[in-house]
């Protein structure tokens, strides 16, 4: 059930009581007057002085309590391989310099910090490091591990009285959204001179960051018209992320992949009700639809430039954090919709074409799950819908999407969804099979 808000909100506090949300202090979509304190506020404030002077981050997020190490500080894929932030780590391995952008946020419980702290795994702050930057020198001793700077994080545990395990609690339902909150909002974590922010799932390996930097700045390919088909010069990237892998072949005899599907939880169905009714009133024009999510947010290139980026992205921070779900990709696809289908309207109304989808309509591999009405849902049938769904959303993967985003400048906004390979996404899971 949706929480009343009425039992949480001063009957004179007229915006809460109309559902608007209370963010973290520590995330960029808070309002200094209005705001709850977490355990995010001081290691938002410790990384921001770290990555002072940093052009770019890469980030991760590891809370569990029982983590022993990061999978993608301990792999290695080749000699040519690029997977972290900055210039090597080897001249610098008894200091801290501003090439330390490559950040973890790593439960203050785990066997791996308790370990990284009794061996020594530290490197000090060079004292002429930090001269004129935000952090303004006085860095405390940084842990490292492979190539990652690790920030602990206060997490609740058992061992914890209640006072401190109620830092964790939000506003919202749940607590996936306070734990992630980097990963979705990471503008407040990063010092002023970062402009793009790569998150990364501990098990995920990039295999050439500076060339998906490259893109991402890049942004959509421009050509002079935009009514040719093209892009106008002033596009950019908001955000870059990869469309969803198949979790197994449909095309293979004897496929399971029907019997492998779950029923969500409470949370999550009621979401997944929720934007299929939308999805229906828009005549299938979403994103998604679909047993699974189309979309993969293990990886996720953020654009910390714009002033329209923080706002979409306190957008679907705000989405997935009223739903208390366990994951935050159904959310994404809704919002990307949304601002997509906004963006079309726009676009439309004011005599101009929708040069950043050549076809007309939004990618919405959810169409090809509706069955036709009058066949009885078998478990067979079933078995045949998702076959046809996966087959025909991989092949959608292997294109390039765009997406539009509202802004309130000249400049236009973009969602790009790129096939995984393509983003040189490497899924350690997959190799220690």
């Amino acid at each position: 059930d949706i929480p009343d808000r009425g039992e949480k909100c001063s009957p004179l506090d007229r915006e809460c009581l109309r559902g608007a949300p209370v963010f973290p202090c520590a995330s960029e979509c808070r309002r200094a007057e209005r705001c709850t304190p977490s355990a995010w506020d001081d290691v938002a404030t410790l990384s921001k002085m770290v990555t002072s002077g940093c052009d770019a981050v890469l980030y991760t997020i590891l809370l569990e309590e029982d983590a022993e190490q990061i999978p993608s500080a301990t792999t290695t894929i080749g000699a040519d391989s690029l997977p972290y932030v900055g210039a090597g780590l080897a001249e610098d391995v008894e200091k801290r310099t501003q090439s330390r952008c490559n950040i973890a946020f790593v439960s203050d419980e785990s066997p791996l910090v308790q370990r990284l702290r009794s061996e020594g795994e530290e490197y000090l702050e060079d004292e002429n490091a930090n001269e004129g930057s935000e952090s303004g020198g006085g860095l405390p001793p940084l842990l490292r591990h492979g190539f990652w700077t690790v920030l602990p994080v206060p997490t609740p545990s058992s061992n914890t009285n209640a006072k401190s395990s109620a830092s964790w609690m939000h506003a919202f339902d749940g607590t996936f959204v306070l734990e992630y909150l980097p990963k979705v909002s990471p503008g407040h974590f990063f010092g002023s001179s970062v402009r793009y922010a790569v998150y990364a799932a501990p098990s995920i390996l990039l295999a050439n960051i500076p060339k998906l930097l490259r893109r991402m700045e890049e942004g959509p390919p421009a050509t002079a018209d935009s009514g040719s088909g093209g892009f106008p010069e002033n596009a950019s990237t908001a955000i870059m992320l990869s469309a969803k892998r198949p979790a197994c072949d449909p095309a293979q005899r004897g496929s399971t992949c029907a019997s492998t599907w779950t029923r969500l939880e409470k949370n999550d169905a009621l979401q997944s009700s929720m934007y299929n009714m939308i999805r229906v009133a828009l005549r299938g024009d979403m994103l998604g639809g679909g047993l699974d999510p189309v979309i993969d947010s293990s990886v996720l290139v953020h654009s910390l430039r714009e002033e329209d980026s923080r706002l979409f992205r306190c957008d679907f921070y705000g989405e997935a954090a009223q739903w208390g779900a366990s994951s935050d990709e159904r959310a994404l696809e809704f919002i990307f919709s949304l601002h997509d289908l906004w963006s079309r309207a726009v676009s439309h109304w004011s005599g101009g074409k929708v040069w950043w989808n050549a076809d007309g309509g939004s990618w919405t591999p959810g169409e090809e799950v509706e069955g036709d009405g009058g066949e009885e849902e078998t478990v067979e049938n079933q078995r045949r819908r998702l076959a046809e769904s996966i087959g025909n959303a991989e092949k959608k993967q292997q294109e390039e999407k765009w997406m539009g985003i509202l802004s309130a400048t000249e400049t236009q906004l973009f969602t790009h969804i790129l096939p995984s390979e393509v983003m040189g996404i490497i899924h350690l899971d997959d190799h220690r099979r």
